[in-house]
C-alpha cells in the first residue's frame, strides 16, 4: 500500500508539471514573439498526448501555424492529417500541396510521398516521369521506401525501358535497410539476368553505396 501511495504521488506530481510544461509553452507559442519551432512542439503534444489530451483538431491547427512559417516537419505532418483525415476531412489536394512544400525543402519523406502520389493518379494525373523525379531525390537520401519503389520501377518498366540492373541497385539498398519487399523483388529478376549482369550490377550497387546515393548510373 506504501508503495502504491508514493507511486500515485510521483504520477501525480509529474502529471501536475507536465501540465504546467505544457501551459507555460502554449503561452509561448501564441505570444507574438512565438517561433516554429514552439507551436510545433504544441502541435506535436496534442498529436501524441503528451501531456495534454489528444486533440487531432488542435493539433492540425498548430501545425498549420507552424508550416505556414516554413516548418518542414509541420508541413509534412500536416500533410500526413489531410492524408489520413486525422483532425481534419481527408483531402488529397492539400496533402500535395504540403508535401510538396517539405519535398522542396528536401524532405526526404515528403519526396517519397510526392513519388506515391504522381505513381498512383489518385489525387492527380498519373506522372511516372514525375513518380520517379521525386522517388529518386528521395532514394538518393536514403529513403528506403523510395528505394524500393525505384526498384519496382525499372523492373517492371512502369513508364521507362525495362532495367533490371538499375532495379537490382536500388532494391539492393532497399534490402540492405531490411526492406523485405526489395529482398523477394532481386529474387524475382535475377533468374533473368546472367552472371555478368549480375556482377555488374553488383559493382553499381557498391559503387552507389560508397557514393552515398550519388553515382549510381
Amino acid at each position: 500500500m506504501r508503495l502504491i501511495s508514493i507511486l500515485l504521488i510521483i504520477i501525480a506530481v509529474n502529471s501536475g508539471w507536465a501540465n504546467s510544461y505544457f501551459e507555460d509553452l502554449k503561452r509561448l507559442a501564441e505570444s507574438e514573439d512565438a517561433t516554429a519551432e514552439q507551436q510545433l512542439d504544441v502541435a506535436y503534444r496534442y498529436d501524441n498526448g503528451l501531456g495534454i489530451t489528444e486533440n487531432n483538431y488542435e493539433a492540425s491547427n498548430w501545425y498549420l501555424k507552424a508550416a505556414n512559417r516554413g516548418n518542414v516537419t509541420a508541413q509534412f505532418n500536416l500533410a500526413m492529417m489531410y492524408t489520413n483525415g486525422e483532425g481534419l476531412p481527408k483531402d488529397g489536394l492539400e496533402a500535395l500541396k504540403w508535401f510538396r512544400l517539405a519535398a522542396d525543402q528536401g524532405d526526404s519523406a515528403a519526396q517519397a510521398r510526392l513519388g506515391y502520389i504522381y505513381s498512383t493518379g489518385k489525387v492527380v494525373a498519373k506522372d511516372i516521369a514525375e513518380a520517379m523525379r521525386w522517388y529518386t531525390k528521395s532514394a538518393k537520401q536514403g529513403d528506403v521506401d523510395a528505394q524500393n519503389a525505384l526498384g519496382y520501377i525499372y523492373a517492371k518498366g512502369q513508364g521507362t525501358a525495362v532495367n533490371y540492373k538499375k532495379a537490382y541497385v536500388w532494391w539492393n539498398l532497399a534490402e540492405a535497410q531490411g526492406n523485405a519487399q526489395a529482398a523477394r523483388g532481386i529474387d524475382s529478376i535475377v533468374i533473368d539476368m546472367t552472371a555478368q549482369e549480375i556482377l555488374d550490377a553488383q559493382k553499381l550497387t557498391i559503387q552507389c553505396f560508397q557514393s552515398e546515393q550519388q553515382n549510381c548510373n
